[in-house]
């Protein structure tokens, strides 16, 4: 290998001191044929659509699932030891299991907040 990891140059390939090949100028591109199409106009801002909260679903709801719905808790561990813990009391009582089913008008106590289903 020779220069900078190249093969060995040629026999007559370019030095110093020696002049490229002149080539022939290319010839002006021919015009578009089309004509092209106007920029198209900015969009007036639209304002955004109205919030539509998403529909509670009909039927009964697992306690540990409602807390986290309500934001009461970050996950399911955490909602899984507060109910342990009796932490939460559904409509008045202690409850300690978090497959409990919750329905319409119960009454749901976290940190001395209730909160309706």
């Amino acid at each position: 290998m020779g220069r900078r990891g190249l093969p060995p140059r040629a026999p007559g390939s370019y030095k110093a001191g020696m002049t490229l090949p002149q080539h022939e100028p290319r010839p002006p591109e021919p015009p578009p044929l089309e004509p092209e199409p106007p920029e198209p106009q900015p969009l007036e801002p639209q304002p955004p659509p109205p919030y539509e909260p998403e529909p509670l679903r009909e039927g009964p709801i697992r306690l540990d699932q409602f807390l986290k719905l309500k934001g009461k808790v970050h996950s399911g561990g955490e909602a899984k030891h507060k109910i342990q813990a009796g932490e939460i009391l559904v409509n008045g009582e202690v409850e300690t299991r978090r497959g409990r089913k919750l329905a319409r008008g119960d009454k749901v106590t976290v940190e001395g907040v209730t909160v309706e289903v």
